[in-house]
Parts: structure tokens; sequence; C-alpha cells
């Protein structure tokens, strides 16, 4: 059995990011993230959830096409932290959609090995966390990971926050910014 070492703080989407780039570059995909406006912190053991993050994007670059556009998304609504990784893959086929959280699934169109635990181990430490992930997926267009998470706020503005709190670019030009939809 995992333990959690949970604390408040933000999760350092950046940084993760900026680790995965190495991924994206070799792939000529792009990659996108947008950020609340507002500064966030999460009650999480930030190593596992880097782990939650990681696994996401790589997937998306494992099974998305060379010029693919990977969406990172961070939100915060009341006390849920929502993250959402979307690509412009082959999607995931409809027989194995109830089966991808499970050990030893994988999906046919990966470009890379693998040894199919990586959705089954990102369950798992969302699941610790008291949270849910859910995916959504069309064949020929793509897959949205979605993971809910407890025990978000907005941070105060007294409170020193590391990550900072806007959508824009990353260097390098791999990624491109993202301009944060306006709620209608």
């Amino acid at each position: 059995r995992v333990g959690l070492s949970k604390q408040p703080g933000p999760l350092l989407m950046r940084q993760i990011v900026d680790a995965q780039l190495p991924i994206f570059e070799s792939a000529g995909q792009t990659l996108t993230l947008s950020l609340p406006e507002d500064d966030y912190t999460v009650e999480a053991d930030q190593l596992r959830l880097t782990r939650v993050v990681t696994n996401l994007l790589s997937n998306a670059s494992k099974y998305s096409p060379a010029n693919a556009l990977i969406e990172l998304g961070v939100d915060v609504t009341g006390s849920e932290l929502k993250l959402s990784v979307t690509d412009n893959g082959p999607g995931i086929p409809e027989e194995i959609r109830d089966r991808v959280f499970d050990p030893g699934t994988r999906g046919p169109n990966a470009k890379v090995s693998g040894s199919g635990l990586g959705l089954y181990i990102t369950s798992k430490i969302v699941e610790l966390h008291g949270g849910t992930v859910s995916i959504e997926s069309q064949e020929g267009v793509g897959t949205t990971v979605n993971v809910i998470l407890p025990g978000a706020q907005r941070a105060d503005a007294a409170k020193q926050v590391t990550e900072p709190s806007k959508s824009e670019s990353i260097k390098p030009a791999a990624v491109r910014p993202k301009r944060r939809r306006q709620n209608s």
C-alpha cells in the first residue's frame, strides 16, 4: 500500500511541463497550458500528483501524431481542482474504454512500448487523494482525461504561492500560449 504525504501547496505545473518538453519537441507536438487566473493551493502529495500529470502528458504524446496539439488545463471551482489533458490523437477504441484503468491495458495505437500500468497507477493515486479520474474519447477525434481532486482553494493574496497565476506561453517554442476561455 502506498502512503501519501499530503501538504497544502501549489501544483507546480510549469515545472512539470518544462520537464516534459523534450518529449513533445522530439515528437514535433505542441503543448498548451491553461492555469487559473488566481493563485491556488491543493492539499495533496505533490510528488504523486506530479507523477499523475507526467503520465497523462506522456500518454497524450505517445498516442498522438506529429504536429498534434495537446492541451493541459487546470481550474479551481469551489474546493475542487480539475486537471484535464486533451489530445487530438486517434481516440480510444470503444471496446477498451471501460478497461483503460485496468492494469496491463494498452491502446492499439501507441507509438512506443509500455507496460499498460500508467493509467492504472494514475487512477490509484487520484483515488488515494479522494478524487476521480474519467476519460472522454471519440475515435478519430481524440481523448480528454479529467482528474478532479478535493482540497483545493484559491490562495489569499497574503500567502506566498510560487506558481504564477495566469495563462502564458512556456519556452521553448514547442509550447504555445492558450487564451483562457471566458464563461458566457
